[in-house]
């Protein structure tokens, strides 16, 4: 089973807060200073670069679990 390398790590955790984001707004979820779902509020609402470290490394495991996750039903990453 292949693992990404960090750096592509990073890049994909990158893109899925992006794709996150746009889904939220979408839904008409905005920023808040705390989560509000009925508000539809959320502080991480925000560009990658001003995520709090922890809510960045929930992307990155998800990332991390690609490979698992498609090795499961007898799939795999290529690159």
């Amino acid at each position: 089973m292949a693992a990404f390398t960090a750096s592509e790590v990073e890049c994909l955790a990158i893109l899925e807060h992006r794709r996150w984001l746009r889904e939220r707004q979408r839904a008409g979820w905005r920023y808040g200073t705390a989560k509000d779902v009925e508000r539809r509020r959320s502080p991480y609402m925000v560009p990658w670069e001003e995520l709090p470290d922890r809510a960045k490394e929930w992307n990155r495991s998800a990332v991390r679990s690609i490979p698992s996750l498609l090795a499961s039903v007898n799939l795999a990453v290529v690159k």
